[in-house]
């Protein structure tokens, strides 16, 4: 159980607010805590915001009184300090004592001039840019507030006051509420997510085999709301809780498992409540919900998506047996600590990718010579006595390090083996340039390879007379938003995606051909250190088949998908077409800037560049995709396209990996010399491994053969694409 009151050991202030470190507090997003023993914020009541690791951040509604306004420059005087920061919405309310009637004004705090004075800003329709606010003098009774809670600014002379302050910060818990009202509130949540979702969420699943009354603790990860991520202890009947103020129970009169938060609704949860046209709530949050058993993928309800994935928590740890030698090393509670340190990779992640400031993580063929070396040193180890022998026996699988490596999970698919998989990445990092080969390949054809829907979007050409922000496109997919967001639920039916929960504001984005497009995303965000959640196969032409877990075929659509269309009217499918991508970026020098704006290069480097000591922003790299898109036109002519993006996840690779080929074929030949190298087949419960001993025992067989050559019957055609007018 989280604690209800921890110790505050810093408190850092800044301009733009402050955050508190209490070592272990597990206080989530929305929590209200009382702080004690900190000057100026003594006795009083804050929500915690931006939790991350020991750190959170606290806000609260601001309100305070106008002593006067100076209309001139558009200041206001508060009668004490305002404890705000740089930027934010504003709501003015007075009394015009000339009009003789109350005013309200919105503005922006353009900048805080000092801790009791603000300058305001608001917005001008007729030039579309923030200005001077319009204020007058006469205006009396004046209260500046914030209309949602924000950061908390102390002013800036007393900082100094808590270089050396300790204090506390407790959990404040809110009076429950009653069943009936908790109910009314949970069932209005579920059907305004029905109505959001189109009718395609919360179908009953298929029960997990789990006897509730026998399992003690469940584990919950992968969500999008990261504070309900963790290990739940059991704690009543059909209960689990992870801290004070977030449950999974089974509740009887909705017929399904849910996950509450009993918190107050921030953001992402307020613009959640605010688009689903649900009212204040102050008891538990709705987060998420299952039907069936509490096993498996979750769907969203008021929380942010992707659902978690909710699984028995099994503990897996190196556990070394008593030792008869002497040295501390070889003690059980010493070498057990080591070891597990070291070696347990039941919870390790290699996994890389694309994000929006370049390249994370490892590519495939990094992921896997980390796998191989850190196996060669666990079998080191494990030769050095009985007791680790003993010890690290249940890891020595080089099966089970190559699988999460290469992030090759176990399905009913016909996914490659590790020996496959292991040649692919081989093949692929020595080819990083070339990603567009790979699928013209037979060891790409043969196999079902896990990968992300990483994008589902819709867009429409812009005219060249038509303004960025005002155009007849971006109305278009305004109205069709909602419609298509539907449809790519149906096509992608049960995958734990984070769609849109609040309202679809188009974007615009300029093709290298000058071609402008309004944009419009479906997703919210795409999170790629996710274990796979879809799968990619090859038609007998080489063209891409999205596969669903459960073998189910998800595109090439079929004509069931395109219903929630129908209702539209007015909207006629003209083009379908498949291709397969590539993502590419040449390498830089070490030389030169890393890319962003404020980047000299070495001689004056970013803040980016200062923490990549290894110069990964600078390498180049590829990445495997493959797309989807369908081409709507309208009665007026105006032609809307609806496309899918799918990374394939174990096809990642940089500029680097051509270096590190000679050196994972030399590891993997090294393994195939050693006589005492262990069978592959896993031998122990909670780690994901394979247990096929035909795989195991000829895991590395073939490895070091000649790369693989283009399949001569493959389609000359499969880069391009293959739409086909309806």
């Amino acid at each position: 159980m989280a604690p209800s009151s921890v110790r505050i050991t810093r408190v850092e202030c800044s301009e733009f607010g402050t955050c508190l470190t209490g070592p272990g507090h597990r206080f989530p997003t929305g929590a209200q805590v009382r702080l004690e023993g900190l000057p100026g914020l003594d006795s009083q009541t804050f929500l915690v915001e931006h939790p991350s690791g020991h750190k959170f951040s606290i806000s609260h509604e601001i309100s305070v009184i106008v002593k006067r306004i100076d209309p001139v420059g558009s200041i206001v005087h508060t009668e004490r300090p305002h404890q705000l920061g740089r930027v934010h919405d504003l709501r003015l309310s007075a009394y015009d004592a000339s009009a003789q009637a109350p005013v309200e004004r919105f503005c922006i705090m353009g900048r805080a001039l000092d801790e009791s004075s603000l300058y305001l800003e608001s917005f001008r329709e007729a030039t579309n840019t923030f200005g001077p606010a319009e204020l007058l003098a006469e205006w009396t009774d004046g209260v500046l507030s914030t209309p949602y809670p924000t950061g908390i600014v102390v002013p800036q002379h007393a900082w100094k006051q808590y270089d050396c302050c300790r204090g506390s910060a407790v959990l404040v818990c809110r009076p429950p509420l009653s069943e009936e009202s908790c109910l009314r509130e949970w069932q209005g949540a579920l059907s305004a997510a029905r109505e959001v979702g189109g009718g395609t969420v919360f179908k009953t699943s298929v029960q997990a085999e789990l006897d509730v009354h026998d399992c003690s603790r469940l584990h919950v990860q992968h969500s999008g709301w990261a504070d309900c991520n963790g290990i739940y202890q059991r704690s009543g009947h059909l209960t689990f809780s992870l801290g004070t103020l977030i449950s999974i129970a089974h509740v009887e009169e909705l017929g399904m498992w849910c996950l509450f938060a009993d918190v107050v609704a921030l953001y992402p949860l307020s613009d959640h409540r605010a688009h689903m046209r649900l009212g204040k709530w102050d008891g538990p949050q709705l987060l998420y919900a299952r039907t069936g058993g509490p096993l498996g993928y979750w769907e969203p309800v008021i929380g942010p998506g992707p659902g978690p994935f909710v699984e028995v928590h099994k503990e897996v740890s190196v556990q070394q047996s008593p030792s008869t030698q002497s040295t501390w090393l070889l003690h059980p509670s010493v070498g057990s600590m080591v070891l597990d340190l070291l070696f347990n990779y039941a919870q390790a992640s290699w996994s890389g990718g694309l994000c929006s400031s370049g390249v994370y993580g490892l590519s495939s063929l990094e992921a896997l010579v980390s796998a191989l070396e850190l196996w060669v040193h666990l079998r080191m180890c494990s030769a050095v006595c009985r007791c680790w022998h003993e010890a690290l026996e249940p890891f020595e699988s080089l099966t089970g390090l190559c699988r999460k490596a290469l992030r090759i999970p176990k399905a009913s698919l016909p996914l490659p083996s590790v020996q496959e998989a292991v040649r692919a990445s081989l093949l692929f990092g020595s080819r990083w340039n070339d990603a567009l080969s790979m699928p013209n390949m037979m060891i790409f054809r043969r196999h079902t390879w896990p990968a992300h829907v990483s994008a589902v979007d819709i867009s429409s050409q812009l005219n060249p007379e038509d303004d960025v922000r005002d155009n007849p496109a971006s109305t278009l997919l305004e109205e069709k938003a909602t419609a298509f967001s539907q449809l790519a639920r149906c096509i992608l039916r049960g995958l734990p995606l984070p769609w849109q929960a609040t309202s679809f504001m188009p974007g615009y984005r300029t093709q290298g051909d000058g071609r402008r497009f309004a944009w419009c995303q479906l997703l919210d965000f795409h999170k790629p250190d996710r274990p796979p959640t879809a799968y990619v196969s090859t038609d007998t032409q080489g063209h891409m088949e999205l596969r669903l877990p459960d073998g189910s075929r998800a595109l090439p659509h079929s004509a069931d998908a395109l219903r929630p269309l129908a209702a539209q009217g007015g909207l006629r499918q003209t083009m379908q077409s498949r291709s397969w991508v590539s993502r590419r970026k040449e390498p830089r020098s070490p030389n030169d800037p890393c890319g962003l704006f404020a980047c000299g290069g070495p001689a004056s480097p970013c803040h980016v560049c200062k923490k990549d000591k290894e110069g990964r922003r600078k390498l180049g790299f590829t990445q495997l995709q493959a797309g989807y898109s369908l081409e709507f036109q309208t009665t007026s002519g105006s032609k809307i396209s609806f496309e899918i993006e799918v990374t394939v996840l174990p096809f990642f690779s940089t500029s680097k990996d051509p270096q590190l080929v000679d050196h994972a074929r030399a590891l993997l030949g090294g393994m195939q010399e050693d006589d005492s190298s262990p069978e592959m087949a896993d031998s122990s419960s909670g780690i994901d491994v394979d247990e096929e001993s035909a795989e195991s025992n000829d895991v590395l067989s073939g490895i070091s053969s000649e790369d693989e050559q283009l399949n001569d019957e493959s389609d000359a055609e499969i880069d391009a694409e293959d739409g086909q007018p309806e």
